[in-house]
């Protein structure tokens, strides 16, 4: 009983340690993760103005272009 008692222990502490392995390598994971997604939304957000900047230009240049076909026949 004490023999198993003490291989017990000592696969606890094993187990202990692999585990505290493991929280460390994912916490880094994570953090790495989640700058990934930081400089994402970032990219993401440069995308949708410029986007936003290429929609407002085409309607810009299509009313403009609308007004001065009404202009050229009026």
């Amino acid at each position: 009983m004490n023999t198993e008692t003490t291989q017990n222990s000592k696969d606890i502490a094993e187990l202990d340690k692999r585990m505290s392995t493991h929280e460390v390598m994912c916490d880094e994971r994570w953090k790495t993760c989640f700058s990934r997604l930081d400089d994402l939304d970032s990219s993401i957000g440069r995308l949708e103005s410029i986007a936003i900047a290429a929609c407002g230009t085409i309607i810009v240049g299509t009313v403009g272009i609308l007004v001065s076909i009404f202009m050229m026949h009026s």
